[in-house]
């Protein structure tokens, strides 16, 4: 007797709620924009973050800036973080401090 599943396992997933596809879409693109700066800055806790962000999201994810053939290219975490080891040279880097000439009453971005 061969036993036949009621129900494929694609249809025993439960489909995300549109907040979960919101949430997802939120961190992806907080990711890209930290993978686009940390490649140009070379900084590997901003691609390090990127790719915990992407790990932790239940989908594969799409490089918006990469195709392949007309075919969408997904990050890879492992790349990703391999990346950022090999900037770890930069990983002390502290950004310069910053002196503001403002008076503590100035209401930045106020106008008269």
């Amino acid at each position: 007797m061969i036993a036949i599943p009621l129900k494929t396992f694609a249809e025993d997933a439960a489909k995300p709620s549109p907040a979960q596809i919101a949430n997802g879409q939120s961190k992806a693109g907080v990711a890209n924009a930290l993978i686009i700066l940390g490649r140009s800055a070379k900084d590997p806790d901003m691609l390090m973050t990127a790719a915990k962000i992407l790990a932790a999201i239940d989908a594969p994810i799409a490089d918006p800036k990469a195709s392949s053939d007309g075919k969408p290219v997904f990050y890879d975490v492992d790349a990703i973080v391999a990346e950022a080891d090999s900037y770890a040279a930069n990983r002390a880097a502290k950004p310069a401090s910053r002196t503001t000439t403002a008076s503590p009453t100035t209401n930045i971005g106020a106008t008269a």
